[in-house]
């Protein structure tokens, strides 16, 4: 009797951990997240090539299921010309546009929600399949449910996004835009934690580790409110004025910022967006060179070099802001931008993690 209740302790200790016996292994969820955070940074560079080309609004129906393959045909191509010259853009921005340039910026949208279905199911046929063979735990099974529902929220808040532009004004609204953007890396980031919390060893934290778990989630708001004011600069096209650093023309108070009282200026008017997104990148720099000379006092180790390495990521995230700015927005510069911003969050997180104690499900068994 004693053994049989040993046995079903231990199996029930199992089932709250959320481990199967024929469960795929820490290195095949690894790789399953891995191919996932790199879908999802290729559709965000996507994403971010297809706002700069100004190729957003060249899609005018949004097919959610169907739609994964371009007009094959001259006569195809010629209805998917008509189609988007009954809109605005084309009306007030783009006529006379031929339709080799149509097809330019058609491609470029067209690549971008291929790609988001790319990721919707590089998220979906692992869940089921692995799920109906029973080999996904608890945890994996809720990983791979939460990232598809999120990519599913990500292609409708996409949809709703373009569909701001598709009215009058053939602009898409920056409060949409910041919206998509935010989710997106909400998704890299929920998938970059999930991976970095997968084959995890024991190991010693490092010293005061809860104020560095403090210092860091103050340093990811920044960093997050940093990437809002991002998206508003990109959906008011506050990056093609005032093109001079650090002063905006001349100035360092320009006369021209919360014209529209303090409230709205701050996430609708452009000056005033652009003015909070300059500095504000500064205010970052400057805390990251304070925790990069606080880390230096720290043993070597993994969390140090992921501290020392946060620091280089967000000096050279500076430097791309700071040359985007003054060369008036060049899409190559623009697009390593808010790669870079990615790849903060991602670093940052890492570091996030060095600090936080494992569960008893996230290490491997010994």
């Amino acid at each position: 009797m004693p053994s049989t209740l040993t046995a079903e302790s231990t199996s029930l200790a199992s089932l709250e951990a959320g481990t199967v016996r024929n469960a795929l292994s820490p290195r095949g969820f690894a790789r399953w997240m891995d191919a996932l955070i790199v879908l999802t940074l290729a559709t965000l560079v996507v994403g971010g090539l297809t706002r700069l080309t100004g190729s957003g609004l060249s899609m005018v129906e949004w097919e959610a299921i169907l739609g994964w393959l371009p007009p094959l045909s001259a006569e195809a191509w010629e209805a998917a010309f008509d189609q988007y010259r009954a809109y605005p853009e084309y009306q007030l921005r783009t006529r006379g546009m031929s339709l080799g340039e149509f097809k330019f910026i058609y491609y470029w949208e067209y690549a971008h929600r291929v790609l988001a279905r790319v990721v919707g199911l590089a998220a979906l046929v692992p869940l089921v399949g692995l799920g109906l063979t029973r080999r996904l735990s608890s945890r994996q099974a809720t990983v791979g449910s939460l990232a598809f529902l999120m990519v599913a929220a990500q292609g409708i808040l996409g949809w709703y996004m373009v569909d701001s532009g598709l009215v009058d004004v053939p602009e898409v609204s920056h409060y949409r835009l910041a919206a998509h953007l935010s989710l997106a890396l909400v998704l890299f980031s929920y998938l970059a934690w999930q991976r970095f919390r997968t084959r995890l060893r024991p190991e010693a934290l490092p010293a005061e580790a809860p104020r560095w778990r403090i210092r860091l989630l103050l340093f990811l708001g920044l960093c997050w409110l940093q990437i809002l004011y991002g998206a508003f600069v990109a959906g008011l096209r506050a990056g093609y004025m005032h093109n001079t650093w650090p002063r905006m023309d001349g100035r360092w108070w320009h006369p021209g910022m919360f014209a529209q009282g303090v409230w709205i200026s701050l996430h609708d008017d452009p000056t005033t967006v652009q003015f909070v997104h300059r500095w504000l990148g500064a205010v970052i720099l400057l805390v990251a060179v304070v925790l990069v000379f606080t880390a230096l006092g720290l043993p070597r180790g993994r969390f140090r070099g992921a501290l020392l390495a946060l620091g280089g990521v967000v000096g050279i995230q500076f430097l791309l802001g700071v040359l985007t700015l003054v060369l008036a927005m060049p899409i190559a510069l623009a697009s390593l931008h808010q790669l870079a911003a990615a790849l903060l969050l991602g670093v940052a997180l890492y570091a996030l993690h060095l600090a936080v104690p494992p569960a008893p499900f996230e290490t491997e068994p010994t």
